[in-house]
């Protein structure tokens, strides 16, 4: 139905342009969803770095031993204000929706026993992504070095997205950030033409 000067539309033509509006709408969450994944995986992938990179730095400054402990306390001791202790820690799971990083301190300059915390904070984990932490924290000696870890920040079995990261910690201290797709078992560095 249309008047004659052209201001009217049809229901057809009401109903056409409402559907493509819902549609690019549908499109449009589901790139912003993909988008947020891929976002948060440079995020945390960075995060986990850049924790290593203090532990390091620290140790190097502080003349004694530092280590980046991706996983909650259970088990607390706050006896010494000045030294509070970790006696268990809960690792992390797949599944889990966030992630704790302690910096600790250790006693000695190599083999150290007793670990201070000195700072933690909480990350939030998206569902569709998940960690894979070495079994061991890495930590650092004054001179730099450390032992060697893999982490990996990869897309959860059911996301659609296939981006991943890696930060790689080297024996001899060097810490780097790889950025990939996930081939279903590692993180494909991406390489540039």
């Amino acid at each position: 139905m249309s008047l004659r000067n052209g201001y009217a539309y049809s229901l057809i033509e009401v109903l056409i342009v409402t559907g493509v509006i819902a549609m690019t709408a549908v499109m449009g969450g589901m790139l912003a969803s993909r988008f947020a994944t891929s976002r948060s995986i440079d995020d945390i992938t960075r995060n986990i770095a850049s924790n290593l990179q203090v532990a390091k730095l620290k140790s190097i400054r502080q003349g004694v031993e530092y280590r980046a402990v991706f996983s909650s306390c259970s088990d607390l001791d706050g006896s010494d204000p000045a030294c509070p202790v970790c006696n268990t820690y809960k690792k992390y799971k797949t599944g889990d929706d966030r992630i704790t990083i302690a910096i600790e301190r250790g006693d000695s300059n190599r083999g150290s026993t007793l670990w201070c915390i000195e700072s933690t904070f909480e990350k939030r984990i998206q569902e569709s992504m998940t960690l894979a932490l070495p079994s061991q924290p890495s930590h650092f000696n004054p001179n730099g070095t450390g032992n060697a870890g893999t982490y990996r920040v990869k897309p959860s079995a059911t996301s659609k997205v296939k981006k991943c990261g890696k930060v790689v910690v080297s024996p001899f201290g060097r810490i780097r950030i790889i950025q990939g797709n996930w081939n279903g078992t590692d993180c494909d560095p991406i390489r540039e033409p």
